[in-house]
């Protein structure tokens, strides 16, 4: 029996598909069992598990950590493996009064002092995860080889449970905080998101505020889960460990923002930008919100302050909807809360109010023509991918910042929640979208944001797999292991500059003494001649 040979085109196939074959094996590398570990916010959560996903698609296997309290469960059990923790203490999710005052106060006060009066809040969430005696154990067993932690201020009371577990980790981060990473990061044209509403140009006084609130939250944050005894209340045994030495332990800094809807700033070799890691391209709306979207020639606006519901009350929902019944366009809003008593019959007929809507879908339809925000990071991003202008109402938290830069790059305007009017509604959205300059601008501020070889998931993705390969120890600047003195050279100026003012006023006052000891001696001389 004649035994057929494979023809030459089909050796050639074959060949191709084993260097695929191998290629694929290369680029994937081991997989590796990597930890999820976000502080509870939905947004917090949203970006970590950006990450999370685009490590799954390479191959790995992705454990994410949650409280029992937090919504819609169910669906991250889909996504992840998810090792869920017992919540003790109330926390936002939690149906308590105190859950929600903390919310309230932080409309009435500076981002710095809402969280130094709202710490109660915080450290319940903190308090969660720690106090979970079966966690570290169950986490123990998973042979973990990496974890990504939230560095968010309030969230690093979370590294002393990677620390106790022995693993290395990745911080993913908002919060720009250069001082703490060892960034060169001057507070003279770099606004500190806590300071205040100041873009990178500051007067003198924004300067010296700057400064101030830099040093004081860097130098003395005032929190208690932030404090090196919080950290010695974790780690009894390691009694040496500190709270930024922890930090500075972090392989690496992935921080979600970008240039593009940020300020030029220097950056260290572990410090990645990755903003905007929630955008994507829009899918097909249904079809009741595609006729909506479609029903009105001047297009549509979508209003959503974020998972807070912080604005979803009797009395904004009242300036809100006197607005939007005086707009020509039609009017997407997701409003969380019932609504209230006696409204049901008087919603115009252009507004289409929902608990929850595909945000990132409308932003990128092309009937849309502005975005009502409160500003956070995320919902900014998602904006500026889909080349959307922006109506800013910031309450709390870095919202405010974020407000400030966005009208800064004119990709639109914000106003005070405090002092909103439904005629300053109705004049700032017909100013935005009748003003092409806003569009313009968000449209070529989207171009740029896309014109990378990476996506923000990717990109970060890529960055997580180079140190599972390498380790970060090339990416570490000595700067980190360096007392604060050194690092801001203080010991330096001692030596240049204050101990040769203290050697010359001293030779100065030496000279002055002897000059005028002998302008005495001189009159006693003459009185006794």
């Amino acid at each position: 029996m004649e035994v057929r040979r494979p023809s030459a085109i089909e050796n050639l196939h074959v060949g191709i598909g084993l260097i695929l074959t191998v290629l694929s094996n290369l680029d994937h590398g081991t997989c590796s069992n990597i930890l999820l570990l976000p502080f509870a916010f939905r947004s917090h959560v949203a970006e970590i598990t950006s990450i999370g996903s685009g490590l799954q698609d390479r191959g790995h296997h992705v454990i994410l950590v949650l409280p029992e309290s937090f919504p819609h469960l169910d669906e991250y059990k889909e996504r992840f493996q998810l090792v869920a923790y017992s919540a003790k203490h109330p926390d936002i999710y939690s149906e308590t009064e105190n859950s929600k005052s903390w919310l309230e106060t932080a409309m009435s006060v500076t981002p710095i002092e809402e969280m130094r009066i709202n710490m109660d809040g915080f450290l319940e969430m903190c308090l969660n995860p720690l106090e979970d005696e079966g966690l570290p154990l169950q986490l123990g067993k998973l042979q973990l080889d990496l974890a990504i932690v939230d560095g968010f201020s309030n969230s690093r009371c979370l590294y002393p449970l990677v620390y106790q577990l022995g693993i290395p980790y990745i911080t993913l981060t908002t919060q720009y905080e250069p001082w703490m990473w060892r960034n060169p990061a001057l507070p003279s044209f770099i606004p500190f998101p806590l300071a205040g509403v100041f873009t990178e140009k500051m007067t003198f006084v924004e300067r010296i505020r700057n400064l101030i609130t830099l040093v004081d939250w860097t130098a003395w944050p005032r929190i208690p889960f932030m404090e090196d005894s919080f950290v010695r209340k974790y780690l009894p045994d390691k009694t040496e460990v500190t709270n930024s030495w922890l930090a500075a332990r972090s392989l690496l800094w992935l921080i979600n923002t970008d240039v593009t809807l940020d300020y030029a700033r220097p950056t260290m070799a572990n410090e990645i930008n990755v903003g905007g890691l929630s955008t994507r391209p829009a899918r097909p709306l249904s079809a009741d919100l595609e006729t909506f979207a479609n029903g009105n020639s001047k297009g549509f606006i979508i209003v959503s302050f974020g998972s807070s519901g912080i604005l979803d009350d009797e009395k904004s929902f009242g300036v809100l909807i006197s607005a939007f019944a005086r707009l020509e366009q039609h009017i997407f809003w997701k409003y969380s809360n019932d609504i209230p008593a006696g409204w049901s019959s008087r919603i115009p007929p252009n507004v289409m109010i929902m608990k929850w809507l595909p945000q990132n879908d409308l932003l990128g339809h092309r009937n849309c023509r502005l975005f009502v925000t409160h500003c956070g990071a995320n919902s900014q991003f998602e904006a500026l991918y889909h080349a959307v202008p922006m109506l800013g109402i910031p309450v709390f938290g870095d919202q405010p910042y974020n407000a400030r830069r966005m009208q800064y790059l004119e990709y639109g305007r914000f106003t005070e929640l405090h002092a909103v009017t439904s005629d300053d509604l109705v004049s700032l959205i017909r100013e935005i979208i009748s003003n092409a300059s806003y569009l313009e601008n968000v449209r070529r501020g989207s171009a740029i944001f896309k014109d990378r070889p990476q996506t923000p998931q990717e990109r970060a993705v890529w960055w997580v797999e180079h140190v599972l390969r390498y380790g970060g120890r090339h990416l570490h600047s000595i700067a980190l292991d360096m007392p604060w003195y050194e690092y801001l050279m203080l010991d330096i100026l001692l030596v240049l500059v204050i101990l040769p003012l203290v050697f010359a006023t001293s030779v100065l006052t030496c000279c002055a003494v002897w000059i005028f000891g002998r302008s005495l001696a001189l009159k006693a001389k003459r009185k006794t001649l």
